[in-house]
């Protein structure tokens, strides 16, 4: 499971002057929204997982997020919507990067044992499909993921925009892609926050019963 927390949204329409002509990555992100907010940031990312200090060791080795924001062990309340109307315990950490982005909060039941999905993700589910995460050297970082013994998905290639990126997956099946960012906090030696992230929804054609997908990246 990705899910995104805290995302800060305006009202399209205290943007929609400001937002005319940016074509058809727009309208999917409006269509994604409903046409009612429009997304412009990420507080965190959270991934469930079957072990927290496992998770977390890998996360850190694979992208240098290593600042402990909280860890703790509670009923979780407020994620009934998630969990099937029950509230189920789980044991959580939120991280961050020194040198910028947004977090990686990874989630672990307790009351039962997490189970991953019956099916692998395909682009194309319903669902947050790849976790973006910020680096300041794409080729410098595939090179010491070699070097680390963690498989990237490909080689580095070079984004419309100039920046380079890759893809790899981590050890439960979920995508993740490292592109080049300019916008940081403080020094990033190695790795960097959550970017953004590629979201995708399946929509219904009501006189065809056919279905459509609408996809949007999120980045900053």
């Amino acid at each position: 499971m990705l899910a995104l927390s805290k995302v800060t949204t305006f009202p399209t329409g205290l943007v929609e002057n400001c937002t005319k002509g940016y074509g058809r990555s727009l309208l999917a992100l409006k269509h994604l929204c409903r046409m009612a907010k429009l997304i412009s940031g990420i507080q965190q990312v959270g991934i469930g997982i079957p072990d927290v200090h496992k998770a977390w060791k890998w996360y850190r080795n694979a992208f240098g997020i290593d600042i402990r924001m909280f860890e703790e062990a509670a009923e979780a309340a407020l994620m009934t919507r998630y969990t099937g109307g029950e509230v189920h315990a789980r044991h959580a950490a939120l991280a961050l990067h020194m040198g910028g982005g947004a977090g990686m909060e990874i989630w672990q039941f307790t009351s039962r044992t997490p189970q991953p999905a019956p099916f692998e993700g395909q682009l194309g589910d319903t669902g947050i499909f790849v976790c973006k995460v910020k680096c300041v050297d794409a080729d410098a970082m595939h090179a010491e993921h070699a070097r680390r013994g963690i498989d990237s998905l490909g080689p580095v290639h070079t984004r419309p925009d100039g920046s380079k990126h890759f893809y790899l997956k981590d050890p439960h099946g979920y995508h993740f892609e490292v592109v080049e960012s300019k916008d940081w906090f403080g020094p990033a030696p190695y790795g960097g926050g959550v970017g953004g992230a590629v979201l995708v929804s399946a929509t219904w054609r009501s006189r065809s019963s056919s279905t459509t997908t609408s996809w949007a990246t999120i980045t900053w």
